[in-house]
């Protein structure tokens, strides 16, 4: 989690780890709700999301989630960046589709598109991680956040 924290620090924004297990994957995991309770509750102050392994997951779930339920909402979003979720492209986090769904399910007055940046890697090799990651399921551990 430092180095998803760090990231955050280094992009100007103030780090909001949530310290839930990302399991199991869908629009009403603890993480995901926890994570759509934090960004719906903090007004204007959280910008960006960062998912890594199955918080990636969630934050796509986290994503289709606020399109349908919240659409007046994702245009409030800078950023999403998602780590080791190969399962799902790039292209399933760019803003568009969820503008798409929105338009799909009627446009809210006063409606803003999403325009956030995407920064998406699927899983490193190996050779990469450190070490003491290299052959583990640490380096799997779960770290999803709503930063501010």
């Amino acid at each position: 989690m430092w180095a998803a924290s760090e990231y955050a620090r280094r992009n100007h924004y103030e780090p909001v780890v949530l310290d839930i297990p990302g399991q199991p994957q869908s629009e009403t995991s603890p993480q995901a709700t926890e994570a759509l309770k934090r960004f719906l509750d903090a007004g204007q102050s959280v910008t960006a999301f960062y998912g890594f392994s199955g918080g990636g997951y969630n934050l796509w779930w986290i994503l289709v989630s606020l399109a349908k339920n919240h659409p007046e909402t994702p245009h409030r979003i800078d950023l999403v960046v998602v780590l080791g979720a190969p399962k799902r492209l790039k292209s399933e986090y760019e803003p568009s589709k969820y503008n798409e769904l929105v338009k799909k399910n009627g446009y809210p007055a006063n409606w803003e598109p999403g325009k956030w940046d995407v920064v998406y890697r699927t899983n490193p090799p190996e050779s990469a991680l450190p070490k003491f990651f290299r052959g583990c399921a640490a380096r799997r551990a779960l770290m999803i956040s709503p930063w501010s």
